[in-house]
């Protein structure tokens, strides 16, 4: 584990009805050596001097997934959901700037890619996208030569994460496949939420090899846990981080 800053390079901002949804935040390190990581980890943010909800004379530091590979080296992604509620994101939200200095430690945690699997599974809502945009840049770099299906659910194309990138590996990659879904508006996708896509999908019968991997709210992975189990998938290859 590191300890380190970075200064923010860019920001992406996704909004809806005039209020920001999310933000990706390209952090650079390059100045850092030595950090490195594994698809699915997640780093421990701090920012603005926000303090800790327990021990006010400390920071507190939040979870964030990075949303990189581990081959793009000199900066860190972060997708970030931008709340109301106090703390480092809705700082981030308010002052968040290019230029800006942001603590990090990490990396930590275990949602990683799984050894000898053939084909990939991944299925996300809202922010959840980001461990996930780690795992799938690093296979598609790796060259993966198995399937890779890619289930995103949101409210409206307004937050639709990472959508030009990944319409853009639809194009590119005979292996990947992409569905999105709208739970409140349908814009060049289906209506309705991401586990009946899932559910109604006819996934090979052989499902051994095929490992996936869900990350959203707990509400929301345990209905595409369930939804995954349903269609025949083994605990033992269904992955999971809740947030």
């Amino acid at each position: 584990m590191m300890q380190f800053e970075g200064t923010v390079a860019s920001i992406t901002d996704y909004s809806h009805a005039g209020e920001s949804v999310a933000k990706v935040f390209r952090v650079d390190i390059s100045g850092v050596l030595g950090f490195d990581f594994v698809p699915g980890q997640f780093v421990m943010i701090s920012a603005g001097n926000v303090p800790s909800p327990t021990d006010p004379a400390r920071p507190k530091f939040s979870s964030m997934s990075i949303c990189n590979a581990p081959h793009e080296k000199g900066f860190i992604e972060l997708c970030i959901r931008m709340p109301d509620r106090p703390g480092v994101s809705k700082y981030l939200k308010e002052h968040g700037r290019v230029g800006g200095k942001i603590k990090l430690k990490g990396p930590f945690g275990n949602f990683t890619l799984a050894n000898g699997q053939v084909d990939a599974v991944f299925v996300a809502t809202g922010t959840g996208i980001a461990p996930l945009m780690s795992m799938l840049r690093h296979l598609l770099h790796k060259n993966f030569p198995g399937k890779i299906w890619f289930f995103y659910g949101c409210r409206s194309g307004d937050d639709f994460l990472y959508r030009k990138e990944l319409e853009g590996y639809q194009k590119k990659f005979k292996n990947f496949e992409l569905h999105a879904s709208f739970s409140k508006a349908m814009l060049g996708g289906r209506m309705g939420y991401i586990q009946e896509v899932v559910k109604n999908y006819s996934f090979p019968k052989n499902k051994e090899g095929i490992h996936a991997y869900v990350c959203g709210n707990p509400a929301s992975v345990q209905q595409q846990v369930d939804t995954l189990k349903g269609a025949g998938f083994g605990e033992k290859n269904i992955h999971f981080e809740k947030w």
